[in-house]
């Protein structure tokens, strides 16, 4: 079946709808650059929580001793306390940080739940995986992009997702 759509512009409404469409795709592509910096941001903090853990778990085997004991540098105290950052920008940073540390002790994250789950299955469609996991389809659509892009999982001609190695 064919179906074809014929419409007649004059100039200046071709050219207004090519602006448009110049600007949409420029804010797509902004938007896809801002979410891969907060997915880049979210991975380095996640990182760093890793190294922080591995790091105390070390001196804990090395000194025998069951206190958490990092070395951490300290700034001198000041007279005047510094004044409040009241940006909204670095409140949201802050909570978001906390929230992530708080959540990711001792539980899964999502793109391990669903990396497990495609392992286990050996292939599965994002609508099973949906059921599987219980997550909503922005999660799984999401973990399965990551895993995607970090070479994880492939996905095949059915439309099943696979684990690769």
């Amino acid at each position: 079946m064919k179906i074809e759509i014929k419409i007649e512009l004059d100039k200046n409404s071709q050219e207004l709808i090519q602006t448009t469409l110049n600007k949409v795709a420029e804010n797509l592509v902004g938007f896809v650059n801002m979410f891969e910096k907060f997915t880049i941001k979210t991975e380095n903090i996640v990182a760093k929580k890793d190294d922080i853990s591995a790091e105390k778990q070390t001196k804990k085997t090395e000194s025998g001793s069951t206190k958490d004991s990092i070395n951490v540098a300290t700034k001198p105290e000041s007279k005047q306390p510094e004044p409040a950052k009241t940006t909204k920008k670095s409140t949201v940073t802050k909570s978001k940080v906390s929230k992530t540390t708080a959540n990711s002790k001792n539980k899964k994250t999502s793109l391990e739940i669903v990396l497990n789950t495609i392992k286990k299955r050996g292939g599965i469609n994002v609508e099973d995986l949906k059921k599987e996991t219980g997550f909503t389809a922005r999660k799984v659509a999401d973990a399965v992009y990551r895993l995607k892009k970090t070479g994880k999982i492939d996905k095949t001609d059915e439309g099943l997702y696979v684990p690769i190695g």
